[in-house]
């Protein structure tokens, strides 16, 4: 469901999704274009018990819908997480897509025009499971997508793809150690530079969190590990933002865990 609330807490307009299978159908992802009065929401719709598809939609600020497109590759797995938009007005989903077997799926990037067309997807397709968990795009049309890739020798890397605004994948970064690592989130600053975050594995169910600024070109600039207690447990960043300004910083926030079951929300500011 997306909902539209006024700036006195009144609902102005509320719609349902139901996708034809009638099951279970998320939205994960919203995207408002002020200056052209586009709003869209992105997330998956349920082909099946087994099998879903990506599933974009277009409203305008009314609430009547302009356009849905659906997007999927040849099999079962067909995630959306993530959704930004271009400077010239179009809108970019990331998640992946790919077949069932042996849970193999690629990492899959797609960006449509405001009036609904795939412009392109493309991915990054490693040895098995690959995924994108969020974008970004700078003030050029470059695409910086973050995710994980499976390493056959040492579980998930986290990774880090730049595309062109037309598409292509000139330059990609996995970084990982002996147990699973994941980037979860990434924003950019005004320069052009890309700073993520995620969990870096230090033990079987145990993560630290991650921070790393990247150049425009993705060369490693600095990095950060922290943890926010000693103990045995997973520390886990949900987002990160980058401001300028009186107070400029690279914000972490998320996830720091005290003990198996207790959780802080723990937020961390970084020097640019």
């Amino acid at each position: 469901m997306i909902v539209k609330w006024t700036a006195s807490g009144k609902r102005a307009w509320a719609h349902r999704t139901n996708g034809p299978a009638n099951l279970a159908d998320e939205f994960r992802a919203l995207a408002i274009d002020n200056t052209r009065g586009r709003i869209y929401v992105a997330g998956v719709a349920m082909v099946d018990t087994q099998t879903k598809e990506w599933l974009l939609i277009r409203y305008d600020p009314r609430g009547k819908r302009v356009w849905t497109r659906t997007f999927a590759a040849p099999g079962r797995l067909n995630d959306s997480s993530s959704m930004a938009l271009t400077p010239s007005g179009a809108v970019m989903v990331a998640g992946n897509a790919g077949k069932s077997a042996v849970f193999h799926a690629d990492a899959i990037a797609g960006k449509w025009t405001a009036a609904g067309a795939l412009a392109w997807s493309e991915g990054f397709a490693g040895a098995d499971e690959d995924y994108f968990a969020d974008l970004a795009v700078d003030r050029h049309g470059t695409i910086f997508a973050v995710g994980e890739t499976w390493n056959p020798v040492s579980n998930y890397d986290a990774l880090i793809c730049r595309f062109t605004p037309g598409g292509t994948l000139d330059n990609w970064v996995a970084i990982g150690g002996d147990y699973d690592d994941h980037f979860t989130a990434v924003a950019l600053d005004a320069a052009g530079n890309v700073y993520a975050t995620g969990t870096v594995g230090t033990a079987l169910y145990a993560d630290d969190r991650p921070t790393e600024k990247f150049s425009n070109g993705l060369a490693v600039r600095w990095q950060m590990r922290t943890r926010e207690h000693d103990v045995v447990w997973s520390d886990a960043p949900a987002a990160v933002a980058v401001t300028t300004g009186a107070y400029p910083g690279v914000y972490v926030t998320g996830r720091g865990s005290q003990t198996a079951v207790t959780w802080d929300w723990l937020t961390i500011r970084y020097k640019p």
